[in-house]
């Protein structure tokens, strides 16, 4: 098994920027996902301010794993559609001038087969694709809100190339779905990874995240899994909260690294 591409999420460090593309290189990983909000806002961005970005992540010997854009609406919510919409595009055009060429988030919940969200989803993502293919950056949205199959299956009625998959082992946890059924169903599909971890109260029917190696996901199944599918790409860790999130990081790539 090849040697694991490892990134940070920087938005969960709640570090000024520069700060956390210090901590991000004191912990010794590849590369970092930013968010497309705040400081990395797209919409308020220069050209001067791109460059400025590019020349700190070389100067930190980091790459960008993915743009991060999560909207609180899903993509057949007509309330500000357009606006969300444009926003997206402006996170994919951020993705690929920083080298990443990868947007992740949230679609929202797959709606049933016959119904006109099911319709408008169709077509935003679609459009999404398109839009993606033209400025040279993809669109991955996250698991959890469903099973993998029926993700996948939603997929596989998209023209090919407009969807891609973040697979978060924790949100499946949370949500009592399968990760075995979903490596299997969308591992094709998996262009990122959220190296997070989830423990399950089966008797309370709960669940919460919890820091990676404490939880149920089983990390020697998930990379055997994906490497069956030669996945290539990052695995994004992110702390779990409750402690110091520098050393809950250090722990966390020690226990990727030893399995």
């Amino acid at each position: 098994m090849p040697q694991l591409k490892l990134s940070v999420d920087l938005a969960e460090l709640r570090q000024p920027f520069k700060q956390a593309l210090d901590t991000a290189a004191q912990l010794g990983v590849q590369a970092v996902q930013i968010e497309a909000r705040g400081e990395l806002d797209p919409a308020q961005l220069s050209q001067t301010g791109i460059r400025h970005i590019r020349k700190m992540l070389e100067d930190w010997n980091l790459r960008v794993s993915a743009v991060r854009f999560r909207p609180t609406l899903s993509y057949y919510n007509l309330d500000r559609l357009e606006a969300r919409i444009e926003a997206t595009q402006r996170a994919m055009e951020l993705a690929y001038k920083l080298g990443a060429g990868l947007v992740v988030g949230r679609i929202g919940r797959i709606p049933p087969p016959d119904s006109s969200e099911h319709r408008l989803l169709t077509e935003v993502v679609t459009d999404l694709g398109r839009y993606g293919q033209r400025v040279g950056a993809m669109l991955a949205t996250e698991t959890g809100s469903e099973p993998g199959s029926e993700l996948a299956r939603f997929i596989q009625q998209l023209p090919e190339g407009s969807l891609g998959v973040d697979l978060n082992p924790a949100n499946l946890v949370v949500e009592n779905h399968s990760i075995e059924e979903a490596i299997e169903t969308l591992g094709k599909h998996v262009l990122c990874v959220q190296a997070t971890d989830a423990l399950r109260d089966a008797a309370a029917g709960t669940a919460v995240r919890v820091e990676l190696g404490r939880g149920n996901v089983d990390y020697r199944s998930l990379l055997a899994g994906l490497d069956g599918w030669s996945y290539q790409g990052y695995w994004t860790l992110q702390p779990a909260g409750g402690g110091d999130p520098k050393a809950e990081l250090l722990r966390s790539i020690r226990f990727l690294r030893s399995l």
